[in-house]
């Protein structure tokens, strides 16, 4: 009690004994030997004289006023409960002891006293400071703990004033932790502001598509009687706008309705058309190739190219002497796969040379260069002087391609493959889907399309039909008719509005 001299706060009107025994424990816990050291607090209540009932008749046990918690407090009665005392027992607040006994025999009695009210405690353990700031943080933060921990601090702030060099270790650490309560509201508060921010963007996202959707399948719906055509496009744009929809809500059940009653109505306007044809032109052998030439077409056979003019006549026929799979005529020389390799042979003199060796599918010519479709490569050659490059892979990464794949390029390559088409682009594969279909394709063999177009025009073998798509991947229309289950090859004439298939040894003619 040295740091504390009892006039300093016995004289106070209001005597605040949790701010005392606060202090208390503060000062214990800054001495070395604090775990040796226990403190009793008696508080002295009375009028007048101030008299205080026996404290040897008072126990934990007894006495309900009586706590044990860090330190040890020993309440009176009552103030009306008068117990009788001796002069000698009787301590009066003054500047003189009463009784004969002075300070030091005050101490030493209630040491006396609080040691005997620790024996009526059953196995009470020491009391140690710590405990007491554990209870005191643990209280604090059952009720709230920010608001412990802000009466932790400034309780802290006080004790520095004093010299406290442990307050200061407390105060940093409630500070932190202040700190990071701080942090993680304000984290979690800005993470759910972006995601109520990023959930409303995600919502008008998809209402947009929605919307659009339905108003497009309106507009579709009402004209489907006078103009099919139309209205098919119309409904491809929905189904576009669904999609989009799907996307962001994959079960939403507006949207999967929507949907269904979209590919209902495409399938109620698909285009499909019987095809007619009539023979062209009929040659001794099978056509393997059909190709245009100019104003012209060529057939190759086995063994010879026949070129003919749009109404069926022959303009000129060429050998090749060698067995021919594939061929393509460019810049009036036919190029073709034989045995040997690929061969050139041109068709105003005749002249027949070698290109280079090579193997393949199909075979076609842009801009002067070759191209071979192999197993899992696209070979290029390149014309230079004297004649064409050593093959070069046209893919940056190779494709499993068919047996029946076969490829037309218009600056960029399409090739089927079973029931889809693939698109590159300076060797790289681009993103292409055909939509729009009512139902599965059957199995795609041979492809047309040239710079001039804006569609690909691809026979489907498994369904006997020449399916119209655009090259944004849009199925616009499709032609059906018995001979494409046994086409070659195919050639379309846009500008004239014809189809031509090579069917067995014939060239056959239909209108688009």
């Amino acid at each position: 009690m040295e740091s504390f001299a009892p006039e300093s706060f016995l004289k106070s009107e209001q005597i605040g004994l949790e701010e005392i025994i606060d202090e208390l424990a503060t000062e214990i816990s800054s001495k070395e030997d604090s775990s040796q050291m226990a403190a009793a607090v008696v508080a002295v209540k009375s009028e007048g004289a101030s008299h205080v009932e026996d404290v040897k008749k008072s126990t934990p046990r007894e006495n309900e006023d009586t706590k044990v918690s860090g330190t040890v407090e020993i309440s009176s009665s009552e103030k009306d409960e008068k117990v009788g005392t001796s002069d000698e027992e009787t301590i009066a607040v003054g500047e003189d002891a009463v009784g004969g006994r002075d300070e030091a025999a005050f101490v030493q009695k209630a040491q006396e006293d609080e040691n005997k009210a620790k024996d009526g405690v059953d196995r009470l353990e020491k009391p140690d400071v710590s405990d007491v700031e554990q209870q005191t943080r643990d209280e604090a933060g059952f009720k709230n703990p920010a608001k412990g921990i802000l009466k932790a601090i400034f309780s802290e702030f006080k004790k520095i004033g004093r010299g406290d060099g442990l307050a200061i270790l407390r105060l940093r650490r409630n500070l932190v932790l202040v700190a990071l309560i701080f942090l993680i509201i304000l984290g979690a508060s800005g993470a759910l502001t972006i995601k109520n921010k990023r959930d409303k963007e995600v919502l008008e996202r998809f209402d947009n598509y929605v919307l659009a959707a339905s108003a497009k399948y309106d507009e579709a719906v009402a004209i489907l009687d006078l103009n099919k055509s139309r209205a098919r496009e119309i409904l491809v744009e929905a189904e576009t706008e669904v999609g989009r929809a799907i996307e962001l809500k994959p079960k939403d059940s507006r949207v999967l309705d929507l949907k269904n009653k979209i590919s209902t109505k495409l399938k109620e306007s698909e285009n499909l058309s019987k095809v007619e044809f009539k023979t062209l032109i009929e040659l001794s052998s099978d056509v393997v190739s059909l190709t245009g030439a100019g104003k012209n077409l060529a057939a190759f056979t086995k063994d010879e190219v026949v070129e003919f003019d749009r109404l069926g006549k022959k303009v000129d026929e060429t050998g090749t002497g060698e067995a021919v799979s594939r061929g393509f005529v460019f810049d009036n020389k036919a190029f073709y796969l034989g045995e040997g390799g690929i061969e050139r042979v041109d068709l105003a003199s005749d002249k027949n040379e070698d290109v280079g060796r090579g193997s393949g599918s199909d075979l076609a010519v842009f801009v002067g260069n070759i191209y071979i479709l192999a197993g899992d490569q696209i070979h290029k050659y390149v014309p230079i002087e004297g004649g064409y490059s050593q093959s070069a892979d046209y893919l940056s990464a190779g494709e499993s391609f068919e047996g029946n794949s076969r490829f037309a390029i218009d600056g960029s390559i399409w090739v089927t493959k079973g029931n889809s088409v693939l698109n590159y682009l300076r060797g790289e594969r681009q993103s292409f889907e055909i939509s729009a279909l009512s139902s599965l394709p059957g199995k795609f063999g041979e492809i047309y399309t040239n710079s001039d177009s804006d569609n690909i025009y691809v026979v489907d073998v498994g369904n006997s039909a020449l399916l119209v798509i655009g090259k944004d991947g849009i199925y616009k229309r499709a032609y059906q008719a018995g001979e494409f289950t046994k086409v070659s090859d195919v050639v379309i004439d846009e500008a004239a509005g014809k189809m031509y298939l090579a069917v067995g040894n014939k060239i056959l003619e239909a209108d688009l």
